[in-house]
């Protein structure tokens, strides 16, 4: 054969053999990550996008994985995998020059990332479509990158492809564990982002990716790597392809010599056999899990909530907090990788199958080790979080810490279709990078807004993780034969097609628990509420003219407690001697002399307003320690322009038919509640401008009258009303989130006017049960459906219910902590009707009684 080699070559510095053997190996590649995007686009259609809270995994980046995988596997198939099988051994005898063998590898590579490139392209603008502000095609898309890293830059994702190709044929020639070459390689292609964020911390002021220092930092990084680990690749790859020399006896070896038995060991059945032989071809991989596993469970996460991560957990470093994040199902996907992989390839089990142990035993005994691991890493993850759940030291954002039955189940459909996967794709570094994004698109995304109290749900989920268990265990001799190609084809169309299914299903019994009851009491009020709101319709009311109330020093500025504008301006006006309640916002003496006006106040505005009411209510209890009688008049005669100034803007906003306007005058009546009820303020409540102030006050009635009108005139108006917007969508004022991230699996009647009708219909509600003084402070009750209807409208998907805004442990809440500050949640964000159907309500009836 060697000398046909030489008579097709010639003198050619091309071999066309060799070229064609590096294409043939490259084309299973190809195909199977073709088919991978194929579901997954497939599902997102079906089910909802893959998500790293608030990040987005858009179909842009999912046709991403295309070249992304494929700079990763390409060395994996090509020198990865000939190292494993010794063919690279046969290859170094050939009469071909190290160099030409080398570089063949390396064209027919960038050959194909090229190609994938054009249908990743290609596959963007045909389901994409082309992006309206900007050009993916420049290096720097946008002033600011948004949180779902879209629009795509495709220079900037190309230069990162070259270096993640460089890096994989470096790690492949550099070990020969295909394990240990996948970690070195994602560390490799992890350098120049995090330098680029150390650059930031040090050198910007800036957090994000692809604005100013941390950019340019990544990108000349990124470029000076690519020739530098090309160039240690071709040095390591001579070495290996060169004639070994003798190797030195050291003393490290001469203790391992000693530590190991030189006895054979032997074996009394053929499970054990197995046994010894998984663990002992797996041990760096089972000693990288089990690290994965520690770091995992040592930070639990609710798996039924997976991929919703905190990227400013470590504000250094915040990739890191991710690693952490999903180190645990990362673990479990790569533990079920591991059961068809090393020792469970095809050429390995074939040896064990010729000598009569059966397909059922050798199933069993490949999932033994790594069901262990998973089962153990679960338990430890309860008992941390059980632990921490009950020390207090938990944060609130996980109040639900994740129980033994959810960790299971979760656990136990991320593995299940992990090792599916495994059998589905022979190259190791494919099916360990494949696995984990098939994993939590077919089964946690599928879950993670259901409750575990129907057992239907966990059936379904048994049902889900059984599919592909079944699937591979019906493969398992034609697998060990190389004779499941069809087969295993048409599995993954089933495989696929039923997991859709039961994820259909379950949203079908879901959806049928929740609004079921169409001839109820919930039916009732909902069929109640929207017949009322058709019947406003047609009486039209007249509007108010609308003062509008802005904000000369709080506008233009971004509220985010870490903004450095901000902190200066506050700092400027603590400093400051008095500020009153004019010099913040503009019109209040419009709103003073015109007794019929209406008061439109800006997001900004009622923001800044809010929080400097708290600033003067802290400096008058301050002032009010250990004071006289002369000093506490002072401290109140300074406080009392805000009581005064707040009333008038109770007043007003109620007067006016946008919903944000209702909302801001329900904070602001809290405070007022608030702060008139506290001892310190006790003695001053029969002063004449206090009376005033709270005779400005609404009673129950007519405050849900201007909230119906709000709400009413609000579904009438939009899109066309003042401010109004579609995607993200604004009600009357009130910004909601996007569909796309309130939507809750499959796509149903989710435009902005359907969401308009659900939050009107709750809101109603909600208005209802305060007319009727109905108000539910348990915080261990079950959410109210009007509440749950809320949080499907308004809250990402990825927030449960249970500890959501509308929630009863939150709701239940004292109302001054949650005014501004939701802890877990964006701290700017307004909830609607947050504040409906609450104690605060009637706390203000009884000032106006006591008046």
């Amino acid at each position: 054969m060697s000398e046909a080699i030489v008579k097709r070559t010639g003198s050619s510095p091309i071999n066309s053999w060799l070229v064609w053997k590096e294409v043939i190996q490259i084309v299973p590649l190809v195909a199977s990550l073709l088919v991978i995007v194929a579901i997954l686009v497939t599902l997102q259609y079906w089910n909802n996008p893959l998500r790293v809270d608030g990040f987005f995994a858009t179909l842009e980046l999912t046709c991403l994985i295309l070249p992304g995988i494929f700079a990763t596997g390409a060395a994996a198939v090509t020198v990865g995998q000939e190292r494993e099988h010794r063919t690279i051994d046969w290859l170094s005898s050939l009469p071909i020059t190290p160099k030409r063998l080398i570089l063949t590898k390396i064209a027919v590579a960038l050959a194909g990332l090229l190609i994938m490139w054009v249908i990743a392209v290609s596959l963007i603008t045909l389901l994409v479509g082309p992006d309206p502000l900007v050009s993916r095609f420049r290096l720097t898309n946008t002033s600011e990158v948004h949180s779902d890293l879209t629009p795509i830059s495709f220079p900037m994702w190309g230069v990162h492809s070259l270096l993640v190709l460089s890096a994989g044929f470096y790690t492949a020639w550099r070990f020969k564990n295909q394990y240990l070459s996948l970690i070195s390689l994602l560390t490799i292609a992890a350098i120049p982002t995090v330098l680029a964020w150390i650059a930031s911390e040090l050198f910007s002021s800036h957090r994000h990716l692809g604005l100013g220092v941390e950019f340019y930092a990544w990108l000349i990084l990124s470029i000076v790597m690519i020739p530098t680990v090309f160039l240690l690749g071709y040095r390591r790859a001579k070495i290996v392809l060169s004639p070994a020399s003798a190797n030195r006896p050291h003393a490290l070896g001469r203790v391992r010599s000693l530590l190991t038995s030189n006895e054979v060991p032997v074996f009394h059945s053929d499970v054990s056999s197995i046994l010894w032989q998984s663990i002992h071809s797996s041990r760096v991989l089972y000693a990288i899990l089990a690290v994965m596993f520690l770091v995992g469970a040592g930070h639990p996460t609710d798996m039924l909530n997976l991929l919703r991560v905190r990227y400013y957990v470590s504000t250094f470093i915040p990739l890191a907090s991710v690693a952490i994040a999903v180190a645990l199902p990362v673990a479990i996907s790569w533990a079920g990788v591991s059961v068809f992989k090393f020792a469970g390839s095809a050429d390995q089990l074939r040896f064990l199958a010729d000598r009569g142990v059966s397909p059922t035993k050798i199933y069993i005994a490949r999932h033994a080790v790594p069901i262990a691991m998973v089962a153990a890493s679960v338990v430890l993850c309860t008992i941390l979080s059980t632990i921490q759940a009950t020390s207090g030291t938990q944060s609130s954002r996980y109040g639900e810490s994740p129980s033994l039955l959810s960790l299971t189940l979760s656990a136990a459909g991320i593995y299940a279709i992990s090792q599916w996967v495994s059998q589905l794709i022979r190259t190791t570094t494919v099916a360990a990078l494949v696995a984990p994004a098939v994993s939590f698109v077919m089964y946690p995304s599928t879950w993670y807004w259901y409750d575990l109290d129907n057992r239907w749900q966990v059936l379904l989920r048994l049902f889900a993780a059984a599919i592909p268990m079944l699937a591979t265990w019906w493969l398992m001799q034609r697998y060990m034969d190389r004779r499941d190609f069809l087969r295993k084809i048409l599995l993954a169309v089933l495989v696929v097609f039923f997991t859709a299914s039961t994820s259909f299903a379950a949203r079908l019994l879901w959806e049928r628990d929740l609004f079921g009851e169409q001839f109820g009491v919930e039916g009732d009020a909902r069929s109640m509420h929207m017949k009322w709101l058709m019947e406003q319709k047609q009486q039209p009311r007249p509007n108010p003219v609308l003062v509008p109330i802005d904000s000369n020093l709080f506008d233009d500025v971004e509220w985010f407690y870490s903004d450095e504008s901000k902190v200066q301006l506050a700092s400027e006006l603590i400093e400051a001697k008095r500020i009153r309640p004019m010099d913040l916002l503009t019109n209040l003496d419009q709103l003073q002399s015109d007794s019929t006006s209406a008061a439109a106040i800006d997001s900004n505005a009622w923001r800044g307003w809010l929080v400097w009411l708290m600033f003067e209510q802290v400096r008058f209890d301050a002032a009010m320690d250990d004071a006289d009688d002369a000093q506490a008049d002072d401290a109140f005669e300074s406080l009392l322009p805000w009581i005064d100034s707040t009333s008038l803007l109770v007043s007003t906003l109620r007067r006016s038919p946008r919903w944000l306007d209702q909302e801001v005058a329900d904070r602001f009546e809290i405070w007022l509640a608030q702060s008139l009820t506290r001892p310190t303020t006790a003695p001053f409540l029969n002063r004449d401008m206090v009376r005033v102030a709270i005779a400005r006050l609404p009673t129950i009635a007519a405050r849900n009258e201007a909230r119906r009108h709000a709400i009413r005139a609000t579904r009438e108006s939009w899109p066309d009303g003042p401010g109004d917007r579609l995607d993200p969508a604004v009600f009357g004022g009130v910004e909601v989130l996007s569909h796309k991230s309130t939507e809750l699996g499959i796509r149903v009647s989710y435009d902005p006017k359907y969401q308009l009708d659900r939050m009107a219909v709750a809101a109603l509600e909600a208005v209802r049960l305060s007319d009727q003084k109905i108000y539910s402070t348990d915080p261990n009750r079950k959410l109210l459906w009007w509440e749950r209807q809320m949080h499907e409208a308004t809250v990402s998907s990825l927030v449960p219910p249970a500890i959501g805004p509308y929630s009863p442990r939150y709701r239940s809440l004292p109302e001054r902590m949650t005014l501004i500050a939701h802890v877990g949640y964006q701290p700017q964000k307004l909830y609607p009707a947050q504040f409906f159907a609450m104690p605060w309500e009637s706390v203000v009836e009884g000032m106006k009684k006591q008046r």
